[in-house]
């Protein structure tokens, strides 16, 4: 989306800022296994019955259990849903 929204140099340079954050150990980056993709769909099966949780959010619900992380930065009234303390 972002490509789609800014456009092409504005995504290169965000991408570049990233891998500065990176490079210097302020930001950490999680490949998603197969381990937290697993997980990811059993919660996507278990929830969604009557929720509208999407992949990517029960992804990062996944990552966040693993890292017992229980605050997360979002508008998305989702994470509040599946019981992290949302901020702002």
């Amino acid at each position: 989306m972002l490509l789609a929204n800014v456009g092409y140099k504005k995504t290169i340079d965000f991408a570049k800022k990233i891998w500065i954050l990176k490079n210097n150990g302020l930001l950490h980056i999680i490949q998603v296994s197969e381990e937290i993709e697993n997980c990811a769909w059993s919660i996507f099966e278990k929830f969604n019955r009557d929720k509208l949780w999407s992949y990517t959010d029960c992804t990062t619900k996944a990552i966040m259990e693993m890292l017992n992380i229980n605050e997360v930065f979002t508008f998305d009234r989702d994470f509040e849903q599946m019981g992290f303390v949302k901020k702002p």
